[in-house]
Formats: structure tokens, C-alpha cells, sequence
């Protein structure tokens, strides 16, 4: 069973940073979800100026939490429900969820008296709007990063031909010096083109991953496979060197940070 979400500082979050975070939270059961982010999502589900790549998501998610919330089991699962309702400030509850309590209260089987009792507290406190973009995170794009020069390569130079090598052993002839203007140096190797493309295909997928854990972060072993999984059909051939390569990169400058073997995003205010 997964564990629940731990509560995300989402209210005047940068919109950019919302875009990273919220995809996964939509795909979540309210139960895996801090209550109080569940209230903030459905307040920014009817915020002017909400983000409109995820206003879809908003709002099927919305619809879904007036489904689930009818589906907990009468009993014990719907009075901890209760409980952890009853925690919540009046300021923090959209006028949305408020309205669904009371459709639940009409049944005899949900324990309206109690459900009237939280709803008058809440009474007492107007719900505060969703403040948009207060926070701004810098979170910078792929083309920053700047990939490192590749490291030399143990061997000095290719060796030469076999009847070129039998020569010069015979002492017949003499290397030739670089004025004769037809030998070719040996002694450097053009480096390795960088498929940008790829890279940047790594690092979007780094940092939206780690956007979606922004306070624990995820274990390397995470991270790799599910970058590797995102990559099977465009990059198949992708390694788990190269993609802590471009973690290394994007440590280097300072976009993640690595801790007791977990990559987590760094972000700026």
C-alpha cells in the first residue's frame, strides 16, 4: 500500500513548480493525499489564473474527491475521516468541499450531527484564496547544464600498421620529421559528438521526477530505473552510468543535490 504524500507547501508555489508537482498528486487516491492539500487543490480548481495545463487535471480531480469521499465505508473509515476533517481551519476548507459535507450529512448512515458540528466551526472562517506564484523557484532548463569535457583516454595514440611498425624496426628508414607535410598526428582524438537531444531528454526527466518529491527526495536506484523505463522506446539502448552522468552535471550546477545515497532538487526562493 503506498504511504501518504507529506504535505506539500503548495499555496503560493511558483507555477512552474506547480506544473512538476500536481501531475502526480491527480493520479493519487485522496487517502495517499495530506487533507489539507487536498483542500488547497480544490480551492486552486476555482482560482483565477490557475495554470492551464493543469486545469483539466484540477478538475477531474475535483469531481473525484466528491466520489470518494461518498465511497468511505460507514464506521470506523468514515469517522477518521471525520477526525482528520475536524483538524482542518475553517480558512483552509473551499466553500466546494464544504457543500459536499452537507450532501453527505442528508444520510442517516454518516453521522450528521457530527458532521454539522465541523461544519459550524468552519463557519467562523471565510476560506482563503489560492495565492498563485508568491514563491518564485527558480528552476532552471535543461540547455544550462553544461555537459563536462570527456576524460582522455588511457591509450596514447592507435597503433600504427603492421608493415609500417616492420620497418622501422629494420632501421631502414627513419621517422619522418613534420616538415615532410604527409604524416598525420597520431597523438589526439577527436572527442565524442554529445547528443543534446538525449541528454536533455535525461535531465526533463531527472527534474520532473524529483519535482514530485521535493521534500525526501527519491534513491538513486529509483531514479535511474524510472528515467531507463521513460527512455525504453526513443533511447533503449540508455544506461544507468549515463543517467548518473547527467545527475553528476546537474549537481555540478547546483539544480540537485546528493545525500545518503537520494537525489533531491534544489530549489531557490
Amino acid at each position: 500500500m503506498s504511504r501518504r504524500v507529506p504535505v506539500l507547501p503548495l499555496r503560493g508555489s511558483d507555477l512552474t513548480l506547480l506544473e512538476v508537482q500536481l501531475p502526480d498528486l491527480f493520479r493519487r487516491p485522496i487517502s495517499q493525499i495530506a487533507p489539507v492539500n487536498v483542500m488547497d487543490l480544490i480551492e486552486l480548481a476555482a482560482t483565477e489564473g490557475r495554470p492551464k495545463k493543469l486545469d483539466r487535471g484540477l478538475q477531474t480531480f475535483v469531481e473525484g474527491v466528491g466520489r470518494q469521499v461518498s465511497d468511505i465505508p460507514k464506521g470506523r473509515s468514515w469517522e477518521e475521516f471525520l477526525d482528520a476533517l475536524a483538524e482542518l481551519p475553517g480558512s483552509r476548507v473551499p466553500e466546494r468541499f464544504r457543500q459536499m459535507l452537507v450532501e453527505e450529512a442528508v444520510s442517516t448512515e454518516r453521522n450528521g450531527p457530527r458532521i454539522h458540528q465541523i461544519l459550524e466551526k468552519w463557519s467562523a472562517e471565510p476560506p482563503e484564496p489560492f495565492p498563485l506564484g508568491v514563491h518564485k523557484a527558480r528552476i532552471q532548463r535543461a540547455e544550462m547544464v553544461q555537459p563536462r569535457a570527456p576524460a582522455p583516454e588511457p591509450s596514447a595514440a592507435p597503433r600504427e600498421r603492421t608493415g609500417k611498425r616492420k620497418t622501422e624496426s629494420s632501421g631502414t628508414s627513419r621517422p619522418r620529421s613534420s616538415s615532410g607535410g604527409t604524416s598525420r598526428s597520431t597523438g589526439s582524438r577527436t572527442a565524442p559528438v554529445v547528443d543534446i537531444d538525449r541528454r536533455d531528454f535525461v535531465v526533463d526527466q531527472c527534474i520532473e521526477r524529483l519535482g514530485r518529491s521535493i521534500e525526501k527526495g527519491l534513491a538513486e536506484m529509483v531514479l535511474v530505473a524510472g528515467v531507463r523505463q521513460a527512455a525504453k522506446e526513443q533511447y533503449p539502448d540508455i544506461t544507468p552510468l549515463e543517467i548518473t552522468g547527467v545527475l553528476k552535471q546537474l549537481r555540478d550546477a547546483s539544480r540537485v543535490r546528493y545525500s545518503a545515497g537520494r537525489w533531491m532538487l534544489v530549489t531557490r526562493f
